[in-house]
């Protein structure tokens, strides 16, 4: 699933969760999670993701707010959460909150 605000109630509304949307942040770096390590999906994933000389656009959920079953992957310092897994069922949920803009701007919004 990918962040937006439709996105965050239709997840809030289909598995009961409460989660909240993080501030928009241009960024250049994200940083992946210790705890991440041990998913299998992101185990042998870079540790972060960085944008080059350029500043991307990225909309995410609060960390505190994630489902208790979440695992956060890649996050900010801000407490913004940009990719998690969850497992649900028999299944799980990956959530990527990017929304790759290359617009800037010092200020969050």
């Amino acid at each position: 699933l990918f962040a937006n605000t439709h996105s965050i109630n239709m997840m809030n509304g289909v598995f009961s969760y409460s989660m909240t949307a993080g501030s928009t942040y241009y960024t250049t770096t994200m940083t992946k999670s210790s705890s991440a390590n041990e998913l299998p999906l992101f185990a042998t994933a870079p540790s972060s993701i960085n944008s080059g000389n350029s500043y991307l656009y990225y909309q995410g959920i609060k960390l505190a707010t994630l489902p208790s079953s979440a695992a956060n992957v890649y996050s900010n310092t801000y407490g913004v959460s940009y990719v998690w897994e969850s497992l649900y069922g028999s299944g799980r949920l990956v959530f990527l909150g990017f929304n790759w803009g290359t617009q800037y701007s010092s200020a969050q919004s």
